[in-house]
């Protein structure tokens, strides 16, 4: 089966008509990106095959386009079958219709639907929109988006189609004796539990029942028996408890321990304040004293600068001389460099001219030679300026143009196939008279024989006898043949005329005579192109500029200058010039930084002296002396003072750890809690009391020991009955699971083509060696190695695996089906999106073999990732117009 166009109309985002067409057979991609249509293509084929015309607008509603209530959705689908081609129309809602053509015959209405449903393998759903179950061979072949794991629904409702592919032995095993006899089993087994969850069901669900009721019964017995004798138990312990808090009231005892504890933290907490105040003791102590000590400080500091300036002096007086001394002879090299750099500047200038001389005179010979062939240049150029200026007016005389002669051309090509049609329509007229007879034809006299074409009415002149009136039968087509010839013959003519020419072969002539002038003219004006690229003109004042250019030649400078100097090294010069120059500005360098230096070692010797002056009569003060001793004897009485503040505070900090206020704290709490918890117990014990004294009084035990023993008397009965209904059913389900392992291996060896079609696909998946198959045709297992391991339950696979072998299985039924000579189509919507990229190389692979055999129909919105399939994709159809 090959779909080859597929149309929608007014479904749903389709609201404008499109269509799907140029699907060929084999593997055909169809891309667009999310939301633009592709799964309501696929749907629309579903909807064309699956649904029935006739069904309501309420199953169906989904095919509306969005906000439009009134629109009647169309599906047109051509397809074709075994070379026979078939159009499938179906509207739905409004107007509602399907045609089936086919053959040169059309099916209409439920005929055409039922007609389609026997050929492809599917059924309508009895009333309603269609589901799963209905869509037989197609639902197996059509893969909806996301669903491509699922595949044993679709493989039960394709399961006739495919038990006839695989021949008659399959419906042999359905009804042999063996069959009868597993019914017959199930029968039995399924008389005492249920099908599917196995739980029993009927007199063993009864007898079941009835032992759980006499359970159920026995144990609210034997608990009632059990709360009474605790209830009795608890009531004697409550009694107990009670006089024991009477006589002893243990919460007076905590009250009595939490008070002591409350003045032992009492105690505690007047050593933390005695603590606190001698810390602010020693603060402002140690504040007294940091300034004492700053000041001692401050006059080491001054003592230690003071030294450190003597030193620095006495080393800035003994590094001066030497200083002065490299300072000295830095400059007097300095010197000497600047006269050798002038010296040899002068050399480099005076070598400058000579060299300027020279190139003068090397100029003014190539200015010569320059004169010279620019007036053998100006000389051809105006000669070709000439010819140019002749080729050019001949050139402008002459009207022809190319597209006047493709005009007489086409006139004349006219004129000739009119006159060819003339020619053939007008009616022949021919005449042999007499040597002395004649005949007068319009304005011509005829004589002797001959032969007239007649394209218009004419006359015959019979003199005496009378006139023959002779009309073509086309007389109205001829006469407008003759006129357009007519029309045609002076367009030419005129042409002819307005171009002084007397045939077109003159035209012609005369055209390649000018294309031959433009030839000539081109070379000529390439020719003078080269001699004079400016022009003319140009040239003439390149000439004139190089003659007064020519007037002067230069002289030679009058240069003098000592032995081994060269002018024509200027180059050697110029380098002696500027290492000269180089080292003058390095000794600068050197000398200026050294010469700096001096004048700072100076200033700082000065500033140095002056400051040593005033600190040394500052620190030589009687006055400042006795400042510095009263300062150190105050801040030893304050050091003696912290030491006995620190001890102090110790002592009151060790007092109130050896307190331990925080457990204090905590056995305040503690005790504060217990008494009032005692005193709870006492009062919820006393209500605890009355309340399981009134409770007792009101139950009654009487008789309930007879009561118990008689039920458990019964449930042994009934629990020897249910045991015998477990074995019963034990050995059912052993000889049912017997008979279906044989039959399953009868199966197997039945099932061996579609195994043979599922090998053939299993290379394209890793791994894979074996698909184990159900008796309904449907994969269960994977099998990993050659057959020796257990196979992987195919719910327990990932998903991408269950989706590339459901894509594998359907191949498969595809071939198997194919082969029974059944039509196959299948319809991928974006499946192997799960898949990795070694994994779905191999399903490329896959599809493209599968592709030689069956026609595939893929919607992706992954255009990328199928570029590699070497079929053209084709985009999502537009709205036609």
């Amino acid at each position: 089966m090959q779909i080859l166009s597929l149309t929608l109309q007014q479904f749903r985002r389709f609201e404008q008509a499109v269509e799907l067409r140029d699907l060929h057979a084999g593997l055909n991609i169809i891309a667009g990106p999310n939301e633009a249509g592709k799964s309501t293509l696929a749907q629309a084929i579903r909807v064309a095959f699956f649904e029935r015309h006739s069904t309501g607008s309420g199953p169906l509603k989904s095919l509306l386009p969005w906000g439009d209530s009134t629109a009647a959705p169309e599906v047109t689908v051509r397809f074709c079958i075994a070379d026979k081609q078939y159009t499938l129309q179906k509207r739905f809602f409004k107007a509602r219709r399907c045609f089936l053509d086919f053959a040169g015959q059309r099916l209409e209405g439920e005929q055409a639907e039922q007609h389609l449903a026997e050929l492809l393998g599917y059924e309508y759903a009895n009333r309603g929109a269609s589901d799963k179950k209905n869509w037989g061979v197609p639902g197996l072949l059509w893969i909806e988006q996301g669903q491509g794991q699922d595949l044993r629904e679709a493989v039960l409702a394709a399961g006739a189609t495919l038990q006839q592919a695989l021949g008659q032995h399959v419906a042999e095993l359905g009804s042999s004796d063996g069959e009868e006899l597993i019914e017959r089993v199930k029968r039995e087994l399924f008389s005492l539990r249920t099908e599917v969850q196995g739980s029993p069901k009927g007199d063993w669900l009864a007898s079941l029942r009835q032992q759980e009721e006499l359970q159920t019964q026995l144990k609210e017995w034997r608990a009632q028996l059990q709360q009474y004798q605790q209830g009795v138990d608890e009531l004697s312990r409550l009694k107990t408890l009670l006089q024991r808090h009477e006589k002893e009231q243990p919460w007076q005892a905590m009250l009595q321990q939490q008070q002591a504890a409350e003045a032992k933290l009492a105690q505690a907490q007047a050593f933390v304040k005695q603590e606190e105040s001698l810390c602010q003791q020693l603060e402002l102590l140690r504040l007294n004293l940091g300034r004492l000590q700053d000041g001692l400080l401050a006059q080491q500091e001054k003592q230690v600068a003071f030294n450190a300036k003597q030193e620095q002096l006495h080393s800035l007086l003994q590094s001066l001389p030497g200083i002065e001394q490299q300072r000295d002879h830095l400059h007097s090299r300095f010197q000497q460099a600047c006269q050798d750099r002038d010296q040899y500047e002068t050399y480099r200038e005076q070598a400058r001219q000579w060299q300027l001389w020279q190139a003068q005179k090397a100029s003014h010979q190539a200015a010569m030679q320059e004169h010279e062939r620019l007036g053998r240049r100006l000389l051809e150029a105006t000669k070709l300026d000439q010819q140019i200026a002749t080729l050019s007016a001949l050139i402008h005389q002459e009207p022809v143009q190319a597209d006047a002669i493709k005009q007489a051309k086409a006139l004349q090509t006219q004129l000739q196939r009119w006159q060819l049609q003339l020619e053939a329509q007008a009616p022949e007229l021919w005449f042999d008279l007499q040597a002395q007879a004649e005949l007068q034809l319009g304005q011509e006299r005829l004589q002797g024989q001959g032969k007239r074409l007649l394209s218009q009415t004419a006359i015959i002149d019979l003199g005496a006898a009378g006139t023959v009136r002779i009309v073509p039968a086309a007389a109205s087509n001829t006469e407008a043949l003759h006129s357009d010839i007519q029309h045609c013959r002076q367009q030419l003519n005129s042409l002819l005329e307005s171009l002084a020419a007397q045939s077109i072969e003159e035209l012609e002539r005369r055209w390649e005579i000018k294309q031959e002038r433009v030839r000539d003219l081109q070379h000529d004006q390439n020719t003078l192109m080269r001699h004079a690229p400016h022009g003319v003109s140009a040239l003439q004042q390149q000439a004139q500029a190089l003659i007064l250019q020519l007037t002067e030649a230069p002289r030679q400078p009058e240069i003098t200058v000592p032995d081994g100097i060269e002018l024509s090294q200027a180059d050697m010069l110029e380098q002696e010039f500027q290492a000269r120059k180089n080292r003058a500005q390095a000794l600068e360098e050197e000398w200026r930084p050294l010469r700096e230096q001096v004048q700072q070692h100076v200033l700082r010797i000065q500033a140095l002296e002056s400051d040593i002056a005033a600190q040394k009569e500052l620190l030589s003060d009687p006055s400042y002396l006795l400042q510095q001793q009263d300062r150190r004897m105050q801040a030893q009485a304050l050091q003696e003072q912290e030491r006995v503040l620190i001890e102090q505070i110790a002592q009151a900090k060790q007092h109130y750890n050896d307190a331990g206020a925080d457990l204090l704290r905590q056995d305040i709490t503690r005790y504060a809690r217990s008494a009032i918890q005692f005193k709870q117990d006492y009062e919820q014990a006393r209500e605890d009391l009355l309340v399981l004294q009134t409770k007792l009084e009101s139950q009654g035990v009487q008789g309930l020991d007879e009561k118990i023993a008689d039920h458990q008397g019964q449930l042994e009965l009934v629990q020897k009955r249910n045991a015998n209904y477990a074995r019963r059913a034990a050995a059912l389900q052993l000889l049912l699971d017997t008979l279906q392992s044989k039959r399953r291996d009868l199966t197997e060896r039945l099932l061996q083509p579609l195994q043979s079609r599922m090998l053939h696909y299993l290379r394209f998946l890793p791994q894979a060696k074996a698909v184990i198959l159900d008796q309904h045709f449907a994969p269960t297992g994977l099998q990993r190695d050659a057959g020796v391991g257990l196979a992987d339950v195919v719910e327990d696979l990932s998903f991408g695996t269950r989706e590339q072998l459901g894509l594998m299985a359907r191949l498969a039924y595809a071939d198997l089906l194919q082969e029974a000579g059944h039509p196959t189509f299948l319809m991928l919507d974006d499946v192997l999106v799960h898949s990795d990229e070694q994994r779905l190389e191999q399903m490329k692979r896959m599809l493209t073999d599968a592709a030689l055999r069956h026609q595939i129909v893929l919607f992706t919105c992954q255009e990328e990732k199928w570029q590699d399939m070497g079929v053209r994709i084709q985009r999502l159809p537009q709205a036609l117009q």
